[in-house]
């Protein structure tokens, strides 16, 4: 019952992606799937508003706060996760 498979992933830089942990937030995005800064905190755009992360695993890799991840991928703000 707490095991969180299958879970939420997406693709970044042709490896899967796996969101561990984040929250809903209201909003506004121009483009579905793209990594925006909102708030202080780094969000993917959804239809309904933004997708906060707060925890992330690349594939092949351990799992690492957002700014931790962040400060490893620099190019991840901005990049389309479409």
């Amino acid at each position: 019952a707490y095991d969180p498979w299958p879970g939420i992933f997406t693709e970044f830089k042709g490896k899967r992606l796996k969101i561990l942990k984040g929250h809903a937030k209201e909003g506004k995005t121009e483009k579905i799937g793209i990594i925006n800064e909102v708030e202080g905190e780094i969000g993917i755009g959804t239809k309904e508003g933004f997708l906060i992360c707060e925890e992330l695993q690349l594939e092949g890799k351990k799992a690492l706060l957002i700014n931790d991840f962040v400060r490893g991928q620099d190019d991840f703000v901005g990049a389309s996760l479409e």
